[in-house]
Parts: C-alpha cells; structure tokens; sequence
C-alpha cells in the first residue's frame, strides 16, 4: 500500500502543468503543456502528424528492449530507462527530443535529467505508449 501510494504521489508531482506555448516544430503548432521543469509534454494526437512528416525530432523509447521490439514509434531509438544516465550522450543536442515510456512517468524522469545538463527542445509523450494512438513499427 505505502508503495503504491509513493508511486502515484510521484505521478501527480511530476505531471502537473501549465499551459504554454510551443514552437519547436511548426509555427503553426498550438500551445501545448509545459511541465514547469523546462520540458513540454506533448500528446499522441499532436506526435502522430510530426512522426507522419518525418520531422527533424529524436524520439526515445525508455522501455525495456523486448518492448520496444512489439511496437515502437517509427524512427525511435531505445534506450532503456535503467540505461539513460550512463547513455545519455547519445541524445541530441542539435534537434528536438520526445521521451516515451510506457505510461510517462519515466519519460518525466529522463525529460529532467536531460535538461538539467542543458538541454532545450525536450518533451515528453503524455501517457506514454499507453496513449499512443499512431503508427507502430517493429524490429
């Protein structure tokens, strides 16, 4: 009980948010969620057309291989969570990132721990893979 309460505490803390704006792909784009840790949360709805276009953008996937093998955003990379710290330095700076995870929290995480080292263009998929609602590729 006092595990899952811990858990579910740690969701609401790092998913709360305000509205803001968010231009990092299209000027076009509406205002999206910003987390107020520095990195946007984007939806499955607002993903879906910028993986359609293939947009400049690195997209990681946090979960574990076997997953990441059933289904993955197309053009995804994976790099496990319990992998990220020490691979970090495979992200790049030089074009935006959204971070996927099975249900978002990880991607919080990671969304954090790459912003803290300086970078900018970071986003997290809200509700993960759970919530994706585009096209799945597999390995």
């Amino acid at each position: 009980m006092k595990r899952s309460a811990v858990i579910l505490g740690l969701v609401v803390v790092l998913g709360g948010g305000a509205i803001v704006g968010w231009n990092q792909w299209s000027s076009s784009q509406e205002a999206k969620s910003v987390s107020g840790e520095g990195y946007a949360m984007v939806t499955s709805a607002e993903l879906v057309p910028l993986v359609n276009q293939k947009k400049d953008m690195q997209i990681i996937d946090l979960r574990e291989p076997f997953l990441y093998a059933k289904g993955h955003i197309p053009g995804a990379i994976n790099i496990p969570f319990q992998d990220f710290e020490k691979r970090i330095n495979e992200v790049s700076s030089n074009k935006p990132v959204v971070f996927v995870c099975h249900t978002g929290p990880m991607g919080d995480v990671a969304s954090q721990m790459l912003v803290q080292r300086g970078g900018q263009n970071v986003s997290n998929l809200k509700g993960g893979m759970a919530a994706w609602n585009g096209p799945l590729t597999t390995n």
